[in-house]
C-alpha cells in the first residue's frame, strides 16, 4: 500500500489543480489581470520551450504552433466581457471550451494509459522519459494546448485594456 501512497497523493492534486483550471472553460469569471499574465507568460514559456527542443520533424511543432493560434484567435473573438459596477467579467466560448477539454483530457488519458501498459509490459526495463516525451501527435496537442492559454490570455487582456480605456 505504501509504495501506491505517493502516487496516489499526487493524483489527487493534479485533479485539483485540473479540476481548478478546467472551470474557467465554462461560465461568467472575474478579469484578473496578474492571473492572465502569468498564466499567459507562464503557456508562452513552456511553448517556446517545446517549440525549439530538439526532436522530431519541425513540421509538427509548426502544426501545434498554427492550430494553438487560430483556436485562440477564434476564442478571443468569441469570448463575451462585460462591466458589472466596477468590476469586468469575460465569458469563453462554450464549444471551444468544449474543444480545449476533450484535447485535455483526451491528451492525459493517452499519457495515463501508456504509463500503465509500459509499467506493465516491463517493471525491470521501465523508462519515465518514454511516456513523458511520447509520440509527435501528443506534443503537437500539448503545444497547442499551451498555445491556445497562451494567446488567448494575451487577447482578453487586450480586449479588456481596450474596452476599460473607452468605457471610462
Amino acid at each position: 500500500m505504501s509504495e501506491y501512497l505517493v502516487p496516489i497523493l499526487i493524483g489527487v492534486l493534479a485533479a485539483a489543480l485540473i479540476y481548478r483550471r478546467l472551470r474557467r472553460f465554462f461560465g461568467r469569471h472575474k478579469i484578473s489581470v496578474p492571473g492572465f499574465i502569468f498564466r499567459m507568460s507562464l503557456a508562452g514559456i513552456i511553448a517556446a520551450v517545446f517549440i525549439v527542443l530538439p526532436g522530431e520533424a519541425i513540421g509538427f511543432r509548426i502544426l501545434g504552433f498554427s492550430i494553438g493560434l487560430i483556436l485562440a484567435l477564434i476564442g478571443v473573438m468569441t469570448t463575451k466581457l462585460d462591466k458589472e459596477g466596477d468590476q469586468w467579467f469575460y465569458t469563453p466560448n462554450l464549444y471551444l471550451g468544449l474543444a480545449i477539454l476533450s484535447l485535455f483530457l483526451g491528451r492525459i488519458i493517452y499519457r495515463l494509459s501508456m504509463f500503465f501498459k509500459l509499467s506493465e509490459a516491463s517493471r525491470t526495463d521501465f523508462d519515465m522519459s518514454q511516456v513523458l516525451t511520447g509520440n509527435p501527435i501528443g506534443r503537437v496537442i500539448l503545444i497547442v494546448l499551451l498555445m491556445y492559454f497562451a494567446v488567448y490570455h494575451a487577447g482578453v487582456l487586450y480586449r479588456y485594456r481596450s474596452k476599460s480605456r473607452t468605457a471610462e
